[in-house]
């Protein structure tokens, strides 16, 4: 028993990665591989090092090229070692909108791993041809073409985003990689869910979907009450004498702006207006 916990605990001094595989003491194994993991990706500085330090765990595995993806609106690569040219050809055929795999990923049960090409013999038998199973035909060719001949996908989610990890390996024969798959799928689905926690622990505002705020078209007149108001202490009394408008037309005013900036009070309004910059 010591001496198992003090190779574990070297182990991890080292900075190594232990694997395991299905044995008696497989809970033990996991906890020791997602230690070390955690371990070496909570020591990153950097976006850069972060993804070095993936792919460092995921060669120790087998598995030389991955990309993680936000699944946000529009979905995004956060981090890839896919070659930098079958990412521009990626993005320039615009296939994210039709990807079978950024579409699994947004439907499919959390961890609910698959392989890609499962997804293109399944629609391979539906009995109409669609325009992104044409697409997808495409991609699949473009992947090839590059030495990439299937995708291990691993949906994820944190509150409502979803994300993706995919991992694939250059031109290696299919069935070492299927063979691989099977023998490190804990381990795989334990980075991944590292790589999401440790991502939007460390480098949030890059994982988390910044939501964009919506336009927003108002009138000048109830511009200038809140901004009246905000000077006046809210009161509306003065603020509607100061503009000459009767206090009817003030109360309308704001009603109107309190619903346009998702305010439910006029206090509450006032703030959204100076945060968006309508008001000073």
């Amino acid at each position: 028993m010591l001496e198992n916990i003090e190779s574990r605990n070297n182990g991890l001094a080292n900075n190594t990665i232990p694997l395991f595989r299905t044995t008696s003491d497989n809970i033990r194994a996991q906890k020791t591989f997602e230690a070390a993991c955690y371990n070496k990706l909570t020591s990153t500085c950097s976006l850069q090092d972060f993804k070095a330090k993936i792919s460092e765990i995921l060669k120790h595995i087998g598995f030389p090229t991955f990309y993680f993806a936000g699944l946000f609106s529009p979905p995004r690569f956060l981090i890839s070692t896919l070659p930098e040219a079958l990412v521009q050809s990626y993005q320039k055929g615009e296939f994210i909108r039709s990807d079978y795999a950024i579409q699994y990923g947004l439907s499919a049960p959390v961890a609910a791993t698959i392989f890609r090409s499962t997804i293109e013999s399944y629609m391979a038998g539906a009995p109409v041809e669609t325009h992104d199973m044409a697409r997808n035909r495409e991609l699949s060719n473009l992947y090839k073409c590059n030495g990439y001949y299937d995708c291990y996908l691993i949906p994820l989610c944190s509150g409502s985003t979803r994300y993706l990890l995919s991992i694939t390996a250059h031109t290696m024969d299919m069935e070492s990689f299927y063979k691989n798959i099977t023998a490190h799928e804990q381990e795989l689905t334990l980075l991944a869910n590292l790589i999401l926690h440790l991502g939007l622990l460390k480098f949030k505002e890059y994982f988390q979907y910044a939501e964009q705020p919506k336009e927003i078209n108002i009138h000048s007149r109830p511009v200038k009450l809140l901004s009246s108001l905000a000077k006046n202490d809210l009161s509306l009394e003065h603020s509607a004498g100061e503009l000459c408008i009767s206090l009817h037309t003030a109360n309308h005013h704001i009603a109107t702006i309190k619903k346009s900036l998702g305010a439910k009070t006029t206090a509450g309004a006032v703030y959204m207006a100076i945060k968006r910059g309508l008001i000073d």
